[in-house]
């Protein structure tokens, strides 16, 4: 029996009983207390508890209030108003299903309540955002998010969030399989709520009644299942009072006791059908069929079919409704029917006049109708089509902003990848400089001589004078060539950080992988002295010149070695082979095709490779195997934004566990 256990730890998190007392009454106080006067900051935070309020019963009207608190919040500029309601819109459209809309909300959030400093809404945000993840079945991502949940909550003393982080730690260690771990999460959660008088303490028993049930200790889970029952009879929460009847059955019949199995099996299915519960329904019909089975075929069979009926209508509950709408609608016309051959016959009786005047009054009464059928339908489409109207351009702002967003984010992750750039270009520029610097004193040390000796010997030392300028000669092209080195380094630099577009050029490939491949290489030396790994290039001489935007092009480059460092030196720090050697090679080829032909560039690393699972995610926005804080998820999504849209290539991936990537990128020419 699977339940979505997240549902109710969420109904915890926006449960708000402290100002108004019973939640039913709850709606209306805050409504009439909004329909009075008051300043703008306390209306933006009443619009939240309204919106917070209508959680569970009307997500639409929830997400109205949420945007009107956060539309306030931006007028008057109310910054921890405008945290709020962000989280409070990223919950909302995340349990409508548009989880990465959701997602692009929390981490706006999340980064408000860091710049501001509001740790309660860093704790909300990280609780949200480890929600969606959770849903998204990445559940390590959401331990993560839990736990800063958890320390700044501890940090803050806010008991509830406290108490919500532990429960959903616990929850997501269950589907990890990890149940010592849960229950440990699940048992301080429990002891929490007993102390504060939880009404929830009926679910947290539940939860650890199932862990003992999954790990096969049927008495002690029976225990468990057996409190949660009485508590839940206490508070009439009627859905865990036929859970847990449900789990008391099958804990019984695995221990063998198959009359007590039946009786909760019974009691169970009861209440299920008395709230509609079908999945339940289906289920305690399943378990009531095993347990007859060897005494009652008959009776087995009959709760097997009703079990597949309740399935049935759980899967088809939608189209249950239209069909039962379409035959009610049927058996209406069916009786208009009978009515008016009944009313016809009575008037050919009635004779000529009456059947006249009949006529005329069926006529009248039915042009009647139609008219005002006709405006009641021109009324209704013209109310239609205003909302229409309305609904089309809160969806242009919806997009303008989100567009506006996603630049934003675009922006951000050139910052991020331009901070790594520093240590690297640091060491690139030093050499260039102190090839200038060198050969430019070494040039003054040759005028010097030459000076002399054309003071001293005239015509004589002419052969010596010549060599002297032709090295000074070389010298200063020297001095040229690592000026322009230093001066495209800068360039390149300048390049990756602008907010715009690049400008299209002609590139060269060969150049600019060399360039991003040695600002990589040092960059990650700067920031991790124990990194070490070797680098090796194969390029292709005489490579044509494409057309694109060097300064786009590198970016890509860049995200893709500094992942295959990272992938390598993780490997090193992990592996267990003795005679590992971390290693990047970055090859170009040229490829002839029917058109001009392809520009190939591989870049590969013999790390740990990218498991088959998640490899068709790698490319999503926002999608990372980092740790939390050593990635935004962008990189390798705007690389792909790059080559594919912004110069009709492709980019694809070659991956083998436990031997390495090949990132594979080809450019038309």
């Amino acid at each position: 029996m699977k339940i979505n256990i997240k549902v109710f730890y969420l109904i915890l998190f926006f449960g708000f009983y402290e100002a108004f007392g019973e939640v039913g009454n709850l709606e209306d106080s805050l409504k009439i207390v909004l329909s009075k006067k008051m300043d703008d900051t306390s209306k933006v935070i009443l619009l939240e508890q309204i919106s917070k309020n209508l959680w569970n019963s009307d997500l639409e009207n929830a997400l109205k209030y949420a945007n009107q608190g956060l539309e306030l919040a931006e007028k008057i500029n109310f910054e921890k108003g405008k945290s709020r309601c962000l989280n409070r819109i990223g919950a909302i459209q995340s349990r409508m299903g548009n989880h990465q809309k959701g997602l692009v909300i929390l981490f706006e959030a999340l980064a408000l309540a860091k710049e501001i400093n509001d740790e309660e809404g860093l704790t909300r945000a990280n609780i949200n955002l480890g929600i969606i993840y959770g849903e998204q079945l990445d559940h390590r991502k959401a331990i993560e998010y839990y736990q800063e949940a958890l320390r700044i909550s501890k940090k803050t003393n806010n008991q509830n969030l406290y108490n919500l982080a532990l429960m959903n730690i616990g929850a997501e260690y269950v589907p990890l399989k990890l149940f010592d771990s849960a229950q440990v999460y699940l048992k301080k959660s429990y002891d929490l709520g007993v102390k504060n008088k939880s009404q929830e303490i009926d679910i947290l028993l539940y939860n650890l009644g199932n862990i003992y049930s999954k790990k096969n200790n049927h008495t002690e889970a029976l225990k468990y299942f057996w409190k949660s029952k009485q508590f839940s009879e206490k508070s009439n929460n009627q859905r865990f009072l036929s859970l847990s009847n449900f789990m008391l059955a099958k804990s019984y019949q695995s221990l063998g006791k198959i009359d007590s199995a039946l009786y909760f099996a019974e009691r169970s299915n009861s209440i299920a059908k008395q709230t509609s519960n079908l999945e339940l329904i289906s289920d305690s019909y399943g378990l009531l069929s095993e347990l007859v089975e060897n005494t009652n075929l008959k009776l087995s069979l009959e709760y097997f079919k009703k079990a597949a009926i309740a399935k049935g209508q759980l899967y088809n509950f939608d189209k249950n409704l239209q069909i039962q709408k379409l035959t009610y609608r049927e058996s209406i016309l069916n009786k208009d029917l009978e009515f008016a051959k009944k009313e016809f016959r009575n008037k050919q009786i009635i004779g000529l006049t009456g059947s006249v005047l009949g006529i005329f009054l069926i006529i009248s009464v039915a042009l009647f109708f139609v008219n005002k059928n006709k405006t009641k339908a021109h009324k209704k489409l013209t109310a239609q089509k205003k909302e229409i109207e309305n609904q089309k351009v809160e969806l242009n702002a919806s997009l303008e902003k989100l567009k506006l967003t996603q630049k934003q984010l675009v922006l951000q992750e050139k910052l991020a990848s331009l901070g790594e750039l520093t240590a690297g270009i640091a060491h690139e520029i030093q050499n260039p400089l102190n090839f200038v610097n060198n050969f430019s004193e070494l040039s003054i040390e040759l005028l010097e001589e030459l000076e002399v000796l054309i003071k001293q010997s005239h015509l004589k030392e002419q052969g010596n004078v010549n060599e002297l300028l032709n090295e000074l000669i070389t010298n200063q092209q020297k001095i040229n060539s690592h000026g322009n080195r230093a001066s495209s380094i800068v360039k390149n630099m300048l390049e990756h950080s602008r907010a715009s577009k690049s400008e299209t050029s002609e590139v060269d490939i060969n150049k600019i992988a060399d360039e991003y491949l040695h600002l990589s290489y040092h960059g990650m030396r700067a920031k991790d002295h124990t990194f070490n790994a070797d680098f090796e290039v194969n390029f292709e001489d005489n490579l044509p010149l494409i057309k694109g935007m060097s300064g786009d092009i590198g970016r890509v480059f860049l995200n893709i070695i500094n992942n295959a460092f990272y992938a390598v030196n993780t490997k090193r720090k992990e592996s267990k082979e003795p005679d590992y050697k971390p290693k990047v090679r970055v090859i170009s080829k040229w490829r002839p095709n029917e058109k001009n032909g392809i520009v190939e560039v591989r870049i590969e690393d013999n790390g740990n490779g990218i498991p088959n699972e998640i490899k068709e995610k790698v490319f999503q926005p926002f999608f990372t195997t980092k740790p939390s804080g050593y990635g935004t998820g962008l990189g390798l999504s705007l690389s792909r934004e790059i080559i594919v849209n912004g110069h009709n290539g492709s980019i694809d991936i070659e991956t083998e566990p436990e031997k390495g990537t090949i990132f594979i990128i080809q450019f038309p020419v």
